[in-house]
């Protein structure tokens, strides 16, 4: 086994005798950082990370043991390191290249390691357990791995993930902060051929955008414009956001630039289950002066408008 890094430390601080001793925690940030070396982006693998939880005697070293292979990201990683015993709790947050230190019980301690990357993509996470013990040289193994979806992936809603963004995209109905967009399996029926879903109706009151993350608005407006409509009248945004796939109701028609991202990341690389024939899908994007919705067709690869009263696929999905 390598060491990664090493680094003396100050003496532990020492209080009663028993259980009110307490040990000096050094952890060095930089060898987590490390952990970002064992994953490349978007490729899963799996390593161990050892803390270094110091004594009260002697100098102490961080070291991270990684598979083969080390490309990755390094300390680009920030990690929040949760102590948990029956000492209490205690959490811990740094970025990558940087030693914090704290004082912590003897005892039984549960940790857990949450690596971020651009503060809310959850990169690798991982859990340990460790004995820290007056007067010993303690160290805990936390194995990590990657925490992150692929696209191709099922995700939360038992759906396909087609779009991940590690820096993060705002969903513009909810205001949050997503880094995934998952489609459901199949198209909408509405109880009959799922190629015969109408749009909605002709209106110039719909407000929508084309841009990723706002297909879950544009799906809250245009079911706006039809509470004028019977609600047995079948239309794509209705469809989609009363879906209920994997027990999440977060579903809608997605925007033009995220039914873009169903053909080239599911459809053109074959994940998923698609119909034969010409295939001509649903965006939640409209084009008011020209009185159309805007629609892909994904036999062709283009751009492929429609009568807002025209009748076409609609597939669900949901943003996380």
């Amino acid at each position: 086994m390598k060491n990664f890094y090493h680094e003396p430390h100050e003496p532990a601080r020492i209080g009663k005798q028993g259980i009110n001793m307490k040990q000096q925690v050094i952890i060095a940030i930089f060898a987590l950082g490390l952990l970002a070396a064992c994953f490349n982006p978007l490729i899963g693998n799996e390593t161990t990370i050892t803390l270094n939880l110091g004594s009260n005697s002697g100098h102490g070293r961080s070291v991270v043991y990684p598979p083969t292979g080390t490309n990755g990201i390094l300390n680009q990683l920030k990690y929040k390191i949760l102590f948990s015993g029956s000492g209490g709790t205690k959490t811990l947050t740094a970025a990558g290249g940087t030693t914090i230190k704290t004082a912590i019980s003897p005892g039984t301690w549960d940790i857990k390691i949450d690596a971020y990357l651009n503060g809310s993509f959850l990169y690798a996470d991982g859990l340990g357990q460790t004995e820290v013990i007056p007067g010993k040289n303690n160290f805990a193994e936390v194995s990590m791995t990657k925490a992150f979806y692929e696209i191709g992936d099922i995700g939360p809603g038992g759906g396909l993930i087609f779009h991940v963004d590690t820096t993060g995209f705002i969903n513009t109905y909810t205001g949050a902060i997503c880094h995934y967009l998952e489609a459901a399996n199949y198209d909408e029926t509405g109880g009959g051929n799922p190629a015969t879903i109408v749009w909605g109706i002709t209106d110039t009151g719909y407000v929508t955008d084309v841009k990723i993350g706002s297909g879950r608005k544009n799906t809250a407006n245009i079911i706006e414009i039809l509470q004028s409509q019977p609600p047995a009248d079948i239309y794509a945004a209705r469809l989609c956001a009363a879906a209920t796939y994997g027990g999440k109701s977060d579903w809608f028609l997605p925007s033009f630039d995220e039914l873009v991202k169903i053909y080239e990341n599911l459809y053109v690389l074959g994940h998923g289950t698609f119909p034969s024939g010409t295939l001509l899908y649903w965006s939640s994007t409209c084009d008011i002066g020209l009185m159309e919705a805007r629609g892909f067709n994904f036999s062709s690869g283009t751009q492929a408008n429609n009568w807002m009263t025209g009748a076409r696929y609609a597939r669900a999905i949901r943003a996380f």
